[in-house]
This record gives C-alpha cells, sequence and structure tokens, in this order.
C-alpha cells in the first residue's frame, strides 16, 4: 500500500490520484466507444462534467442521513465533508448523464447505458484499487495466505483498530499487534477487471438493447454482496446483512429485469445517425 505517492516535488494521495486518472480515463474510453460506432465522439468529453457533478453531489447525498446534526449547524462545511460513497455517486452520475442523453435526443438511451458498462467495470475497479493503496476498506482478519496487513491504513489493521469497528479480535491478542486482513479492494478489482475485459469487446459486436449494461448490474451486484461478508462494515443490519447488499441485491434484480425485458429485441449493432456539420 502506497497513501501517499510522490512524483518529483508533486505529493498528492493514492485515492485521489486514482479518483483522477478514473476520470480521464472514462473520458477517454467513452471517446473511443462512441467513434466505434460512428457517433460524435464530442458527446462523451460533454457529459463528463455532469457525471462528475452528479458523482459528487449523489456520492454526498447518500451519506446526508448519517449527520443531520451537523449539516443543521453548518450546512457547508459538513456537505464538503462528508465522506462519498460508490452506491451514491454511482446513481447521481448516471442519472445526471442520462438525463442530458435524453435531452439530447440523438442517441437512444440504452446506448449510452450499454457502451457505458465496460467503462464502469474498469472505473470500479481501479477505485478500489485506490482503496487498497489507501489502506482502506479492507476485510476482517485471517490467516490464509491471500491475507494482507495494512500498517499505514486509513485505519491500520492493528488488533486495537478493528475492535474499535466492531471486529470480534480474540482478547489476548495486544491492542497493537498488527493483522493480516482480507484484501477486499483487490477481490473486488479483479472481479471487475475481468468483467471489464469481457464487455468491453462485446460493445463491438451485435447485442440486445440493455443487455450489456444488465451484465454489469448483475455482476456487480453479486460481486458486492460476496465481497460485503468479509469486509469490515458498520452498518450491518441485527440479522448480519448490509446496507450496501440490500443495494446490491436490487441491483441484481434490476439487471435480470432488463435482461429478460429485452430478450425477444432483435440483436442488432448499432451505427449512429450521420453528425451534421
Amino acid at each position: 500500500m502506497h497513501p501517499i505517492l510522490e512524483l518529483g516535488p508533486v505529493v498528492f494521495r493514492s485515492d485521489l490520484a486514482m479518483l483522477l486518472v478514473v476520470a480521464v480515463l472514462g473520458a477517454v474510453l467513452g471517446d473511443r466507444q462512441l467513434r466505434a460506432i460512428g457517433a460524435d465522439p464530442a458527446l462523451g468529453w460533454q457529459l463528463l462534467p455532469w457525471g462528475a457533478v452528479g458523482g459528487v453531489v449523489g456520492a454526498k447525498l447518500y451519506r446526508m442521513p448519517e449527520a443531520l446534526a451537523a449539516i443543521a449547524r453548518d450546512p457547508l462545511h459538513a456537505f464538503a465533508t462528508l465522506p462519498s460513497t460508490w452506491y451514491g455517486a454511482f446513481a447521481g452520475g448516471l442519472l445526471l448523464c442520462a438525463w442530458r442523453v435524453r435531452r439530447n435526443g440523438t442517441y437512444p438511451l440504452h446506448l449510452f447505458f450499454d457502451l457505458l458498462a465496460p467503462v464502469l467495470a474498469i472505473s470500479y475497479a481501479l477505485l478500489r484499487i485506490g482503496c487498497f493503496l489507501n489502506g482502506d476498506d479492507y476485510g476482517v482478519p485471517t490467516d490464509a495466505a491471500v491475507g494482507m496487513a495494512f500498517p499505514a491504513g486509513a485505519p491500520p489493521s492493528t488488533a486495537h483498530a478493528l475492535r474499535a469497528l466492531g471486529v470480534n479480535v480474540a482478547a489476548d491478542v495486544p491492542d497493537a499487534q498488527l493483522l493480516t486482513v482480507h484484501p477486499t479492494q483487490l477481490y473486488e478489482a479483479a472481479v471487475h477487471l475481468a468483467l471489464f475485459a469481457a464487455l468491453w469487446p462485446a460493445t463491438r459486436r451485435r447485442f440486445r438493447p440493455w443487455s450489456v449494461f444488465a451484465v454489469f448490474l448483475m455482476v456487480h451486484g453479486v460481486a458486492r454482496i460476496v465481497v460485503e461478508t468479509v469486509r469490515i462494515k458498520i452498518d450491518r443490519l441485527p440479522n448480519g446483512v448490509t446496507i450496501t447488499q440490500l443495494l446490491s441485491a436490487m441491483l441484481v434484480l434490476a439487471g435480470m429485469y432488463l435482461w429478460r425485458r429485452h430478450q425477444r429485441l432483435p440483436v442488432a449493432r448499432y451505427v449512429a445517425p450521420p453528425v451534421a456539420r
């Protein structure tokens, strides 16, 4: 892990650096997707700021219920310092971009979602690598060969820090002892890199409307449900299920609905209308 990256005199946080990489890469890949179907690549760059704004606002709104008292005292500061979350950013960015595509009126809405699916997959993988470099969002202790320690994590994977997060650590383990934990960030990164490798070529071939996006929703949702079983979370309900798992299950159901709903539509390769000059 490397929470701080140094490039000569420039020093920055690795998770923020990865966020910048994701934004640029998303725009570049979106550009290539649009060019592949003969569409105007400018649309991808036009959507970038909308996706960024929607993502930031959505990520903050998702966490607002946790900080209502602080927001009442100082709304601007509380909103700015709220931690971000993937599902809030995912919903906010996607909805705002979808609204812009609908207003544009040039391309069918399903095309935006289908072409964006592989971009979402690799973006999520890179964000999780950023979490790994920063040493956060790791899992519960494990003695398996895949276990890793995070001495400079946020927080470090010491017995004391894990106990503070609600993990059941044996009482005879000293507070200062560093424990190996599941690198859940890498688990999800690996799944989503494989998902990107499958979805990217799929968008270059003939496919049914909404099918590529449906596969992303189902695989992403299942992956998160499984990984959440070994991730340290403070949002667990009394039955042990996390809020994230419930949201992930909803994505799986949405993906199944989209897949079944459009199975009767013809398989085709979309060709964009000529760009007006």
